[in-house]
């Protein structure tokens, strides 16, 4: 249970640049949503979730929206799996209610089961929001999986409805989202071999399919994928680990009438028995653009069909290493009908047994038809000191170039007994363009546990 919580303790998200015009997934940090998280799976990850815990408490901005109050329950009992999490939040004065349950019953004490989940969301004496939001939503579904030949043939399917008060359009964004009843479908084929795993599956969803508590990568956009991944490990040429994998991606408009993208990509990932990585990868991309959009302020692409061939090679070494150093270069000219260029690298390095430095940056050079070359980018940076195994601080920074905005973060925790800290957490965001704002908060955190009462 939860009443009024605050999250200022909790890592910070990675600046990440996003220069398409489909959000980005980001990962739970917050650990009353975090534990017992695996049990709400459904979908599929980063594509399609009915239920997205980040919905909850934070703004399409990362910023944190009030947590007045939350339960939540979850466990096994024997092939039953279950999860309950319900959380009232403070929305701009309107108080919301969401609500999401799941269950899952294993067959035959293997991996096949069968499942259901529905998620809710409901505001508090208003039947709609302001500005045009919806009201009430909710979103059921069922799944299914199913292993056979020796558990090597994997089929799995789902299927999810949702129902929702609200406008025709989503007032952000101007697409379609539909009112009334939605309609989402999957189903999957999976080999598990020892050499190669090789899957296909078709995902449906109508223009009207709109998870308010889920994350839809693109909505009403169909998708098929083929995948083929083929491992080797050899015993010579110094090679620990070989991959080839083959990726065919079809999106179609919601009639199915129309294609949208098609993607087909190679990638050969090289793994030396010493830990060092080498990803080589190639595609070719051809993607339709419905509407106009912005990839940076003041920069328009304009809709219309684009074709190209994108790249990248990476090289990392291997986990142990002290520094460990990851870096990639990518290259493309399907960037709706322009150049891209990226490249991105990360070192973490321990000098000392109590200091780690984590240090990333991710840089873009994109030339576009009718505009100017820009460039963009975003630098994450980390410094831990750890003088005790009970006390640690942590400087967090993070830069974003495309929003124009830098956070900073001087946390410090002490684990004053078992399972309890005192945490002291100073926060500093800045928009720096086009006028520096700045907003300074200073938290004082104390966790208390207690064991044996139940």
């Amino acid at each position: 249970t939860t009443v009024l919580t605050d999250f200022a303790q909790v890592d910070l998200d990675d600046a990440l640049v996003n220069l398409d015009r489909f959000p980005l997934f980001y990962p739970e940090r917050r650990p009353f949503f975090l534990t017992g998280l695996d049990v709400f799976d459904f979908g599929v990850s980063g594509i399609l979730q009915p239920f997205y815990s980040r919905r909850i408490g934070l703004d399409d901005g990362a910023r944190p929206i009030p947590v007045l109050a939350g339960v939540k329950l979850y466990g096994r009992e024997g092939p039953v799996s279950f999860g309950l999490l319900d959380a009232v939040t403070d929305e701009t004065g309107r108080n919301v209610n969401s609500l999401a349950g799941r269950v899952r019953v294993r067959l035959d004490g293997g991996a096949s089961y069968v499942g259901a989940i529905v998620v809710g969301r409901q505001p508090f004496l208003e039947e709609r929001f302001h500005d045009g939001e919806p009201g009430n939503q909710t979103t059921v579904g069922a799944d299914a999986l199913w292993r056979t030949l020796d558990e090597r043939l994997e089929l799995s399917a789902f299927v999810l409805g949702t129902s929702r008060d609200g406008p025709d359009e989503d007032p952000r964004t101007s697409e379609p989202i539909g009112t009334g009843e939605g309609l989402a479908a999957f189903g999957q084929v999976r080999y598990l071999g020892e050499w190669a795993q090789p899957r296909a599956y078709f995902l449906y969803q109508d223009a009207g399919f709109a998870p308010s508590l889920g994350f839809v990568r693109r909505r009403g956009v169909p998708r098929a994928l083929v995948e083929v991944p083929l491992v080797a490990r050899p015993s010579h040429f110094f090679l620990r680990r070989l991959t080839l994998l083959a990726t065919g991606v079809l999106e179609t408009s919601a009639e199915l009438d129309r294609l949208l993208t098609t993607t087909g990509s190679v990638s050969l990932d090289l793994e030396s028995d010493a830990g060092w990585d080498l990803i080589l990868y190639a595609a070719y991309v051809e993607d339709t653009v419905q509407r106009d959009f912005e990839p940076v302020p003041g920069v328009v692409v304009p809709a219309g069909t684009y074709e190209g061939v994108s790249s990248y090679v990476s090289l990392a070494t291997p986990d142990n290493f002290n520094p460990y150093v990851y870096a990639s270069y990518g290259l493309s000219n399907a960037y709706f009908g322009g150049e891209r260029h990226n490249g991105y690298a990360q070192i973490a390095w321990s000098p000392l047994p109590e200091l780690r430095v984590v240090l990333s940056a991710d840089v873009y050079r994109v030339a576009l038809r009718g505009a100017d070359p820009f460039f963009t980018y975003a630098v994450n940076g980390l410094v831990r000191v750890t003088p005790l195994t009970t006390l640690q601080a942590d400087l967090v920074a993070r830069v974003d170039q495309e929003s124009r905005r830098a956070i900073g973060m001087l946390r410090i925790r002490w684990r004053y007994a078992p399972g309890s800290d005192l945490f002291l957490v100073w926060r500093e965001d800045m928009v720096y363009e086009p006028v520096l704002t700045s907003e300074r908060t200073l938290t004082v955190k104390v966790t208390y546990r207690i064991d044996g009462l139940l």
